[in-house]
This record gives structure tokens, C-alpha cells and sequence, in this order.
């Protein structure tokens, strides 16, 4: 409770931001790696030759589609923004 989360999509960032109130007490930007990443990796691909679009292409292709890293762990990730969750009630040992 008091907590807020606030993403963008054009700033490529999410951010947590504590409430007290209604004001604002302290923010935490998470996540601001990734964009950097996603644009690196593009880049190299670019290197090896693809364009700008195909090598967009290829590389969510790659995350979404097939292996799919980032859709198999869409929803773990997800249920970490539900109101009540806590690490205990899931089973992390595999």
C-alpha cells in the first residue's frame, strides 16, 4: 500500500513510486537497462548485415516468439504487480 507504479512506453521505463498521502515521497526507476540492450542488440545484428527493420524483426521475434524467453516468463514476472503478493507463497526450488 502507498506504492504506485508508473511505466512508459515512449521513455522505455517503469518506475515505482512511493506515496505518502497524496504526496510523493521517493521514485525508483527499474528496468532502464533494457531499452539500452534491446537498441545494442540491434545494433549488432545490424553489423551482420540485416536493416534496421529486419534486424527489429528478428530480435523480437527471438524474445516473443521462438524460444520465447520473454513470453515463458511473462506471467511469473507479471504476478510480482499484484497487490498481494509475497515471494513465500511461490515455490522458487526446481
Amino acid at each position: 500500500q502507498g506504492n504506485l507504479f508508473v511505466g512508459s512506453l515512449k521513455f522505455g521505463m517503469l518506475a515505482r513510486v512511493v506515496l505518502k498521502g497524496e504526496r510523493v515521497v521517493s521514485e525508483e526507476r527499474l528496468l532502464t537497462e533494457i531499452g539500452n540492450r534491446i537498441r545494442d542488440a540491434i545494433g549488432l545484428l545490424e553489423q551482420d548485415g540485416f536493416t534496421h527493420k529486419q534486424a527489429k524483426r528478428k530480435l523480437y521475434a527471438f524474445l516473443w516468439w521462438k524460444p520465447g524467453m520473454m513470453r515463458r516468463m511473462f506471467f511469473e514476472w507479471a504476478a510480482i504487480l499484484t497487490p498481494r503478493f509475497h515471494p513465500w507463497d511461490h515455490e522458487t526450488a526446481r
